[in-house]
């Protein structure tokens, strides 16, 4: 039934996927809300007397817009302290369709082949404007035939002192790959140090941003539990502290490639509520095992950070993180580290955006979208990355994994990307030791 229901989804998103659209979006980046007046763009609208209009409009999601109008627009225009309001926001959606096969040696077990749907996500997102302007979004997940709420926030922007303000149940601010969007990473899956370290989406507060020049960013927060557990860091906090900072010391013209050099550092203590701290991580496949894993370690509290680099130039790209994580019980402190190392090269020309907002890397946009009739194949990409994640420390023997990926990745449309994996790696110091090789491919919709 499982195996049925899969197919079903999958023969659905397919179907769906190929649907013409215009348009396009980037699943990681969030930005203040374009909170200017929409009359000239609402396409479909209503007035209510002569000051306000109403909208829908289908460009790569549905719009919705309700704001001030032309005539009250311009009245503010001269009467600044005038108080008035606009709302706008989208309907989107993203869907995943993975599959994966396995090969193992040595005494690790058997990992079956599988497929099925990855994500499929419905959100909306948006802002208005009441006294400074204010971001929002809502956003349901299906995962593993289960359904629950991704993210829930409100996020204040213009905010003294501390620029911004969100609240909710949101990404933290940890890690360089962690923080990008799911849609936007160059493999299918983030590195395993990322996974076992990053603390993913959690209930908090969150205060900081990006400087004025937008060349810097510095945010940090109060944390909970959240919803999101199946790739991130593993241990339950009654509550943990989490911080980051990131600079842009080099970069090029607006106009043009993009051309950067980005540095950054991020940080969180944890309070155990369970007495308990765990990290874990799976080969860098969703459908594989957790293969290295700590175990419940009696502690109650634990700090881990972790440093970042990105260098882009054109359609040339590298970045790295190395993390770790140091454990605080009676007898001792273990301490656990990982790192990776990726490089991609978009044989098209095309280049990452980056995100100042979020200070983190976006897919490209192809310059010429694929076409059957004008011949056009999108922006393709290759890429590599190591990694290496060590959970073996004291008496605490979770595992050393070592993975090198190589990775293809096709941007057909602003919408429509496809991506094929291959990875082999080695696990040691733990119950199984042995290699594996790993095949897997993505079909990945969204709008």
């Amino acid at each position: 039934m499982a195996a049925r229901i899969t197919w079903v989804y999958g023969a659905g998103l397919a179907a769906f996927m190929f649907f013409p659209l215009c348009g396009g979006m980037c699943g990681g980046a969030e930005a203040a809300p374009a909170l200017s007046n929409r009359a000239d763009q609402a396409q479909s609208s209503g007035k209510s007397g002569d000051d306000r209009f109403w909208g829908l409009r289908w460009e790569n999601g549905l719009h919705y817009d309700l704001g001030i109008s032309n005539r009250v627009a311009r009245l503010k225009e001269r009467h600044p302290d005038l108080e008035v309001e606009s709302w706008h926001g989208k309907i989107g959606f993203k869907g995943q369709f993975d599959a994966a096969t396995y090969q193992t040696d040595g005494g690790l077990d058997d990992i079956p082949s599988d497929e099925g749907i990855r994500r499929a996500r419905l959100y909306t997102s948006g802002g208005f404007f009441s006294v400074r302007p204010i971001s929002y979004k809502a956003e349901a997940e299906v995962a593993d035939q289960e359904f629950y709420i991704r993210e829930l926030y409100l996020w204040l922007w213009e905010m003294p002192f501390i620029r911004t303000l969100k609240v909710g149940h949101f990404k933290a601010p940890m890690t360089l790959e962690g923080y990008a969007g799911s849609g936007d990473t160059l493999f299918l899956e983030r590195a395993s140090p990322v996974e076992a370290f990053g603390p993913g989406i959690m209930y908090g507060i969150q205060a900081g941003g990006p400087n004025k020049a937008n060349d810097s960013t510095l945010t940090l927060g109060w944390f909970g539990d959240g919803g999101q557990s199946d790739i991130s860091e593993s241990s339950r906090s009654f509550t943990r502290a989490i911080g980051r900072a990131t600079w842009l010391p080099w970069r090029g013209e607006e106009a043009g490639p993009v051309n950067l050099l980005h540095v950054g550092a991020s940080a969180q203590f944890l309070y155990a509520d369970q007495s308990e701290v765990r990290y874990r991580s799976r080969p860098e496949s969703y459908f594989a095992s957790r293969l290295v894993d700590t175990g419940a370690i009696d502690a109650e509290e634990a700090a881990s950070g972790g440093l970042e680099c990105a260098f882009l130039s054109g359609p040339w790209g590298l970045q790295s993180e190395l993390l770790g994580a140091n454990v605080y019980r009676d007898s001792d402190n273990p301490f656990f580290w990982g790192g990776y190392v990726a490089g991609s090269w978009v044989i098209t020309g095309e280049s990452h955006t980056y995100n100042s907002t979020l200070a983190c890397l976006g897919r490209p946009t192809p310059a010429r979208p694929f076409s059957f009739r004008k011949g056009h194949i999108g922006a393709w990409e290759v890429a590599s990355r190591f990694s290496h994640l060590d959970l073996s420390d004291s008496d605490v023997q979770g595992g050393e994994m070592n993975l090198m990926t190589l990775g293809l990745n096709g941007y057909l449309t602003r919408q429509l990307k496809v991506m094929v994996n291959y990875a082999w790696g080695r696990v040691r110091e733990c119950e199984q030791e042995g290699d594996l090789r790993i095949v897997e491919g993505r079909v990945q919709y969204e709008f």
